[in-house]
Parts: structure tokens; sequence; C-alpha cells
């Protein structure tokens, strides 16, 4: 992540300075939106949890004990129905 966003850097500055800051960010927060959500909300799976659920999490199979999320196969197959 970290070579895609220096990437985004470099292409960014090739544009000059002026605006800079927000095509920057505009472009890295597509690069970076999904693995934050994944390190932010992996802990949300677990019902003893606390906290606000983002939209759609309702959907993900609660927590199994696998690590990462790693999912079975037989609960990927019923996800959904």
């Amino acid at each position: 992540m970290a070579a895609t966003e220096a990437k985004a850097l470099d292409d960014n500055l090739a544009h000059g300075l002026h605006g800079l800051a927000s095509r920057f960010y505009a472009r890295t927060s597509k690069i970076i939106d999904i693995p934050w959500l994944i390190a932010t909300g992996e802990d949300l799976r677990y019902p003893q949890v606390e906290g606000q659920r983002p939209p759609g999490s309702s959907r993900l199979p609660s927590g199994s004990g696998t690590p990462w999320g790693i999912v079975p196969q037989s609960k990927v197959e019923t996800m959904g129905h």
C-alpha cells in the first residue's frame, strides 16, 4: 500500500504543487479505504464488541474464531442465501 501511495504522490507532483494536497488525498483515499475498513472493523464481527457497525456488516459472517476473518467454505456457500 505504501508503494501505491508513493506512486500516487509522484504522479501528483508531476502536475505541480498547486492543489497537490487535495489531489493527493483524493487519490490515496481510494487506495486506503478498503484496507482501512478491514483493519479497523475486523473486531466488530464479534457480537461481544461494543460499537456501531458499518452499513452492510450484518451480511458478513460473525466471528468464528478463525484468524484474519478466514471463513470456512460451508459459511461462504450460505452467505448469499
